[in-house]
């Protein structure tokens, strides 16, 4: 009888850190339990005695991106198109597989995500970007309290899950923990982000993964919208169904709480010092989210 052989992985692969490593190997696992149990119970396939099993892979780092002001925007065209790494097709299609079904009740998307997924879109969609993406817990009826705690980075994510920072490392940090947000009071924040719906917020999300704050960013990836839409709605996902939506941004289309990009002009309430800031700010009953995009003309 000939022995029979274990699944075995088709290549090596190397992690920045021992965590990403660990979230990954426990995702595959927890992704192709049924397929590995049964592989366990039963001979081999005829075709053959290996099976390779595939999960979602974190890219380690982010390529593409340049610093936080002035140049970074400007050779960002340049590196995409010498430095982008797509996400491969397998990835893609583990991503796309945790969208719902059509809802069965408008507003309601029943839709839910783990750590491993949530990070390769977070990482994926935000990696050409200036940006800061952090969640903290909700700990105030009124938010907007705990949206100035995000800008502090004076809460950690709840769930330990990925943080994007990449002004964290420039000079003017030291000693202002806001940087590059600028330290202001509720009362100057809170009338300036206006609610939008569920399908605004996706767009947004898109269009924050360059500068600029528009969908013709979506050219620089290798995947369709649909595929790059499916992402936006991974993210969102943490959040849940009863989450609401604000924004700094301006774009109001002709339907209220709604964004139009097509409008070649925009329009956006300054959070930080740069010469262009725009984001979004996802509040749920437990946690609220920002996503921010920074930009220097």
């Amino acid at each position: 009888m000939a022995a029979t052989e274990k699944p075995k992985p088709g290549a090596s692969l190397a992690f920045p850190n021992y965590q990403q490593a660990e979230e990954l190997t426990e995702y595959n696992l927890n992704r192709n339990k049924a397929a590995i149990e049964a592989w366990i119970k039963g001979p081999p396939p005829e075709e053959g005695r290996s099976k390779p099993f595939y999960a979602v892979r974190l890219q380690a780092g982010r390529p593409g991106r340049q610093g936080v002001r002035c140049d970074g925007h400007r050779h960002a065209h340049q590196v995409r198109q010498h430095a982008h790494t797509a996400v491969h097709r397998h990835d893609v299609d583990a991503l796309q597989a945790l969208q719902p079904a059509e809802p069965t009740e408008k507003g309601q998307h029943h839709m839910s995500v783990d750590q491993a997924s949530w990070d390769a879109a977070v990482r994926h969609l935000y990696r050409d970007a200036t940006a800061y993406i952090a969640t903290g817990l909700r700990g105030h009826e009124d938010w907007t309290l705990d949206v100035l705690a995000l800008m502090a980075r004076a809460v950690p994510d709840p769930r330990g899950w990925a943080r994007v920072d990449d002004a964290g490392e420039d000079p003017e940090r030291v000693g202002n923990p806001t940087w590059p947000f600028v330290a202001h009071p509720p009362e100057y924040v809170r009338p300036r982000l206006k609610e939008i719906d569920r399908d605004s917020a996706e767009n947004l999300l898109l269009a924050l993964t360059e500068g600029g704050c528009t969908l013709s960013n979506l050219r620089y990836f290798d995947e369709s919208p649909d595929e790059l839409r499916a992402m936006a709605r991974t993210v969102l996902a943490r959040y849940g169904d009863a989450a609401t939506f604000h924004t700094n941004v301006g774009q109001t289309g002709s339907a209220p709480g709604t964004l139009d990009f097509t409008l070649e002009s925009l329009e956006y309430s300054p959070m930080t010092v740069f010469t262009e800031d725009c984001g979004l700010v996802v509040v749920s009953d437990t946690e609220v989210g920002l996503f921010w995009n920074f930009n220097d003309l």
